[in-house]
């Protein structure tokens, strides 16, 4: 069973490293699709993800569109 990851990035380049790394944790002895990972690239589809289905995890960048710094850790939270 997967792990579900929920991504907050608005960089792709970033995203894109994120969803790479996770797909590589099978190599280390976890199964390749030990997580679920979904993104979104701003706290109002954060938000709004997590109250739909929340997930286990969240990977936040903390400078988005339309959230800056620990608020948008706090609404998050």
């Amino acid at each position: 069973m997967s792990l579900p990851v929920l991504l907050v990035e608005d960089d792709p380049l970033t995203h894109a490293i994120v969803r790479t790394a996770l797909a590589g944790v099978g190599g280390r002895g976890a199964p390749d699709d030990a997580f679920a990972l979904d993104a979104v690239g701003t706290l109002a589809a954060a938000l709004a993800r997590i109250e739909r289905d929340p997930p286990a995890a969240v990977l936040l960048d903390l400078g988005l569109p339309d959230s800056d710094g620990l608020e948008t850790f706090r609404r998050v939270r």
